[in-house]
């Protein structure tokens, strides 16, 4: 390709560990990847502002991050910015974290024990040949562990996760509280669970491995 008509690239990180920023960007830098312009910020509070004063083709987003966690900024920028590609870098490896980025938009999941010499390969990937990327160990690991669930019974395993009670799923889904509880019943078959207090804790510790970043207040937005 033509140089002048070649496209460059800008880039935004968020990532509190400034270890692992810095590393990143050293790498970015030094790839043959077309990047114009790298940013970077190590709190959640600060992207919208900038996302609405300069435009950005990629983020790569740390779930885990203080002011607004990583999951609420994935819904916010597909929303406002759809244009934007969106990386996960993240330590969580719970398929619910997983599959929760994914219903959200996420454009590749990244885990951080992953060699991150993989990088320019997952923006090339996600930028140039619009594919989605994932982890290969957490692809085996799925592979292995998965179990298909619906939408509303992955939405009410969410729920479940927070500890809402069976009527404040039912409004916040808009459904009837027999409804919500004729799903719990093919949840409960299908984690193998005879109790709705093991049911939660089956969600809580294999499903998203005792890790929460989501709290009830953020669920409601």
């Amino acid at each position: 390709m033509n140089k002048k008509n070649q496209k460059f690239y800008k880039i935004i990180i968020i990532e509190d560990q400034s270890i692992t920023r810095l590393g990143l960007i050293n790498l970015l830098k030094n790839t043959m990847f077309p990047i114009d312009k790298i940013s970077e910020i190590d709190n959640g509070n600060l992207l919208i502002p900038m996302l609405e004063k300069e435009i950005y083709d990629l983020l790569i987003l740390d779930l885990d991050i203080p002011g607004k966690n990583g999951m609420i900024l994935l819904k916010q920028v597909k929303s406002k910015f759809p244009n934007i590609k969106i990386i996960i870098f993240t330590m969580f490896d719970a398929e619910g974290f997983f599959k929760e980025a994914i219903s959200l938009g996420a454009d590749a999941y990244v885990l951080k024990t992953d060699e991150i010499s993989i990088f320019p390969e997952v923006m090339r990937r996600v930028l140039l040949e619009d594919e989605f990327y994932c982890s290969l160990s957490l692809i085996k690991y799925m592979r292995k562990n998965t179990i298909e669930f619906t939408d509303k019974e992955y939405e009410i395993m969410q729920c479940l996760k927070l500890d809402f009670s069976v009527p404040e799923i039912a409004t916040k889904m808009q459904l009837s509280k027999r409804t919500i509880e004729y799903y719990i019943n093919k949840l409960k078959n299908k984690l193998n669970c005879e109790s709705l207090s093991n049911l939660k804790k089956e969600i809580k510790t294999k499903y998203y491995k005792e890790v929460n970043i989501m709290s009830r207040e953020d669920s409601l937005d």
